[in-house]
């Protein structure tokens, strides 16, 4: 485990530091986990729902193993928990930022992935990854992440990857300039920001996965475009904004102080071009040894 927390009175909620050797691009803060907790109802809605894999007849045994790899706070892990009660449910994240209380067929793991899964082969009867792209290079992709995950799950289960296309769909110029220099940061770190085009190449690669199927859902930042979903991805992608500004604004010429005008400018631009992004969510079952 290794990890140092940080632990607030009167909460149910840990707030992480990242360990050394950990240089996320995201911060590891309250906000960061306020704005997961936020994604993860974005895109159950956007979705309908916290999956795509054809698992609900698995889950209805009672005896599944669940693996949440890059759980952050947990989010997914607990709402399918309580979705589905009586299977194993184990979310595993570098970062500690889980509540402190969780239900008895729940496990959460501080390990880095990239180490290896702390699991047998064939361990795992549906395995879900999500929002993890930033922490992985290209190549890591291709040659380790996918194949670790088809290791530790059983024949006949499934895989489901889902990431985000940071190439937004028509953004404004203002817009545009922000997500350029951040994808040209984690293309620096050898992070190809729209790797979820390549998902289900990668996944047909391994060739040991079958039934290969790809969901891809546009979603528009506007508040103007639906009732709930609107709201939702609005105060999503000012969050995000926000976020990125704290970060990089100095490089790009935009004061602490002006950083909230320079979001209102994203958000009219937003409204004006109907500006969205493509999430991408990718499955499949693993394939059967023969007897």
């Amino acid at each position: 485990m290794g990890n140092i927390i940080f632990k607030e009175q009167n909460s149910n909620r840990t707030v992480p530091k990242a360990p050394t050797n950990y240089h996320a691009i995201f911060p590891t803060n309250e906000e960061e986990i306020d704005r997961r907790h936020l994604a993860h109802n974005l895109m159950r809605e956007l979705f309908h729902g916290n999956y795509s894999s054809p698992v609900h007849d698995v889950l209805l045994t009672k005896e599944a193993r669940v693996l949440d790899v890059g759980c952050g706070p947990g989010t997914w892990t607990l709402e399918m928990s309580s979705d589905y009660p009586g299977n194993e449910f184990i979310g595993l994240d570098i970062l500690e930022m889980v509540p402190k209380t969780i239900p008895f067929c729940v496990k959460f793991v501080c390990s880095d992935f990239l180490n290896g899964l702390p699991y047998e082969n064939d361990t795992f009867d549906f395995i879900f990854m999500r929002f993890i792209n930033a922490d992985l290079t290209e190549e890591q992709w291709e040659n380790f992440a996918i194949h670790e995950l088809i290791r530790v799950l059983k024949p006949g289960g499934y895989l489901e990857i889902m990431e985000g296309d940071l190439d937004l769909v028509s953004p404004g110029p203002e817009l545009s300039k922000l997500f350029a220099f951040f994808q040209n940061v984690l293309k620096f770190k050898k992070v190809n920001p729209s790797i979820a085009r390549r998902l289900s190449d990668l996944l047909h690669a391994t060739q040991r996965l079958e039934n290969i199927q790809s969901v891809i859902k546009v979603l528009p930042f506007s508040k103007f475009w639906d009732t709930k979903l609107g709201a939702l991805s609005h105060e999503y992608a000012r969050n995000t904004q926000f976020m990125l500004l704290n970060k990089f604004g100095k490089k790009l010429n935009v004061k602490t102080k002006n950083i909230e005008n320079m979001v209102n400018v994203y958000s009219r631009e937003t409204d004006r071009h109907n500006t969205g992004m493509n999430y991408y969510r990718v499955f499949g079952r693993k394939i059967m040894t023969k007897s």
